[in-house]
């Protein structure tokens, strides 16, 4: 009988149906059979193949190779990968006192996303820009993302961010632009690290889509958002809609957002706010009556200053 090649197809996980993605989430070889195809994570890609014999030999296959790639981690930077990317993978102690890996140490994770048009890998240019220091690691998640384990110990998180910034600032000085970073949460054990991981990877994803200008983006500073993305879309474009009626943040001025962005920061504090943008305290009084009478807000009042932030932190496009 004659071999006939086998239809497969790679997804990036996006693109297929949410239960399919929560499905190969909890299964602990991560992967689905539905409606006759077999789907198998193989990290950032799922590969889709038919449900029949040939399809289960190709995904025999293709899992037998994947599996024996991560089995053994032989180095400290496997270890460190395992740890972050294969969410069933455990080290034992004897292992990691082998690489000398500290079981309890503050660290948090950074990770470093290029945009899809790069050229060639981050990782390389990152190791050769960033300035590491002892303790820390650098683990390629694919050609364009890069996650930092960042030993904490001597450390601020406002350091971290501000080093996060000033790195981008580099790569963009060297002509790679388009880098955003994520920061996780920290921690202070082995086994929580994929935790700092995954919140860094939220909190670039919230970031690239709640805060597009900017380039770095905290995840614990990222609370609001979280809220946000817990109610139902069709509940949010809802609201928008209503505030739309009334005025909308994103049509404003760019004075206007200016002010709002310094009046926030500064904790609604008028005197702070009118010497960070160099205005008189009347001026900024002028501006917030002028945003009051815009949306029916008024930005002095921590209640709607609360409303105004929710509201103007819905995309446009949800």
């Amino acid at each position: 009988m004659e071999n006939r090649p086998v239809q497969a197809e790679l997804f990036l996980p996006d693109g297929l149906s949410a239960s399919v993605r929560q499905a190969l989430s909890g299964s602990p070889d991560r992967l689905y059979r539905e409606n006759g195809k077999i789907y198998l994570s193989l990290g950032r890609t799922v590969l889709c193949c038919p449900d029949d014999p040939a399809g289960n030999k190709l995904a025999e296959t293709v899992l037998r190779d994947r599996d024996a790639e991560k089995a053994a981690p032989e180095t400290q930077e496997d270890i460190y990968r395992a740890i972050l990317l294969d969410p069933g993978f455990s080290p034992d102690a004897s292992v990691l006192k082998k690489h000398r890996i500290a079981v309890s140490a503050d660290r948090c994770v950074v990770v470093f996303d290029a945009p899809a048009s790069m050229l060639g890998t981050l990782l390389p240019v990152f190791d050769g820009i960033a300035p590491l220091e002892n303790g820390d690691v650098t683990v390629s998640e694919g050609c364009h993302t890069v996650a930092l384990i960042r030993d904490m110990k001597f450390q601020t998180r406002e350091e971290l961010k501000e080093y996060t910034e000033a790195v981008i600032g580099s790569m963009e000085s060297e002509g790679f632009s388009g880098i955003r970073a994520g920061i996780g949460m920290k921690t202070d054990s082995i086994g929580d690290l994929r935790k700092s991981f995954l919140t860094a990877r939220e909190a670039l994803s919230l970031g690239i889509k709640y805060h597009g200008r900017e380039s770095v983006h905290d995840y614990d500073g990222m609370t609001l958002e979280r809220i946000i993305e817990c109610i139902p879309q069709d509940r949010l474009s809802e609201i928008r809609r209503e505030f739309l009626n009334r005025g909308d943040a994103g049509g404003m001025p760019d004075e206007l957002l200016e002010t709002v962005r310094v009046f926030f920061r500064n904790d609604l504090n008028l005197t702070a706010a009118s010497r960070e943008l160099f205005v008189h305290r009347n001026t900024l009084n002028y501006r917030l009556d002028k945003i009051r009478k815009e949306t029916g807000l008024d930005l002095r009042s921590f209640r709607d200053a609360v409303i105004f932030q929710i509201l103007s932190g819905i995309p446009d496009e949800l």
